[in-house]
């Protein structure tokens, strides 16, 4: 047998500002305009017994198997060539599928990202097969894996019909999780890289130190997590990064931007992994400022209230300094 898998197609990196699209729910698979011609199965017999395995969660996933199966048991003929009857007996002895669940799916067939993973079935099958799903999607996710998947199972190949089910790529949703607005911390370190391009400003040095004063306020400031910043000349790598300029750009803004992944879909990302501030025709007393009011926001105080007392108001304010010791 050789192996199909499903990948997921990777979660959009989403900013504060930026939707995404419903996944919505599988759409109804009609009957193949040619059917496919019969063909002896592979199993040979038409009732196959499906067990379930759940090492890498705790819930109960069961229906969603039972669901995917009734499926295939209404629609194997047609599309596959021979008709099959999936019986789901979670705990069976002896089963011909055992459906397992797992934390995550190392490689398929040299597929990343894959979601779920089966052999294909040929001439001959090697009982018991083993369909492996990634855990942790949600309902509608883990349900169209698993029909992929025992597609697979049952002898289908990518772009095969029905096309809704056998596409190589699909996008799925996990369960919901905390948003990053939701979270006493939202970034994953705790030591956050930060890229300073001043090259737009004819007072580069004064600038930089402006950042750099901003930055050590952020670090000592009791209102906020515990955070620390270093700087790196790289901006590929950077989590932080600020770029300030003296002449106004017609597209430009003094704005910032955080952008995360949004694995389950909803629209909001769960954790930061950029904050991308512009600053344009500012003060080095403004840089300060904005620059650790909008680092405050990043850390989780979304509300002027809980931010440092030189945040609290929207009006730009001389930002005092802190020695590195302090910070």
């Amino acid at each position: 047998m050789t192996a199909g898998c499903v990948a997921t197609r990777a979660p959009a990196e989403l900013g504060t500002a930026t939707a995404t699209e419903p996944t919505g729910n599988a759409t109804a698979t009609a009957a193949p305009d040619v059917p496919v011609p019969d063909r002896p199965s592979p199993w040979g017999e038409r009732s196959l017994t499906v067990a379930v395995e759940t090492p890498g969660t705790d819930a109960n996933m069961t229906p969603a198997v039972r669901e995917a199966a009734s499926f295939w048991s209404e629609n194997a003929e047609p599309y596959v060539g021979y008709a099959a009857d999936l019986r789901v007996d979670p705990d069976a002895d002896d089963p011909d599928i055992v459906v397992r669940f797992v934390g995550a799916i190392e490689s398929c067939a040299g597929t990343k990202h894959a979601v779920g993973c089966a052999p294909i079935a040929a001439d001959r099958v090697r009982r018991p097969a083993t369909v492996k799903i990634r855990a942790g999607l949600d309902e509608d996710s883990t349900v169209r894996v698993l029909k992929h998947e025992l597609g697979h199972a049952l002898g289908l190949r990518h772009g095969d019909a029905p096309l809704d089910v056998m596409q190589p790529e699909m996008a799925v949703a996990t369960t919901p999780k905390p948003n990053a607005t939701e979270r006493a911390y939202p970034w994953a370190n705790r030591t956050l890289a930060v890229y300073v391009d001043t090259s737009g400003t004819a007072e580069a040095e004064a600038t930089d130190a402006a950042v750099d004063r901003a930055l050590r306020y952020v670090e000592a400031a009791d209102e906020l997590p515990s955070v620390s910043f270093r700087r790196i000349d790289d901006e590929a790598d950077a989590d932080v990064v600020v770029r300030v300029r003296d002449d106004p750009d017609p597209d430009g803004c003094s704005c910032f931007r955080l952008r995360g992944p949004d694995p389950d879909r909803d629209g909001a990302p769960e954790k930061y992994r950029r904050l991308t501030i512009s600053l344009q025709d500012a003060s080095t007393d403004t840089v300060a400022w904005r620059v650790g009011d909008w680092l405050s926001y990043a850390l989780g105080t979304e509300t002027r209230a809980d931010r440092p007392a030189p945040f609290r108001q929207a009006t730009p304010a001389a930002l005092p300094d802190v020695s590195e010791s302090d910070a």
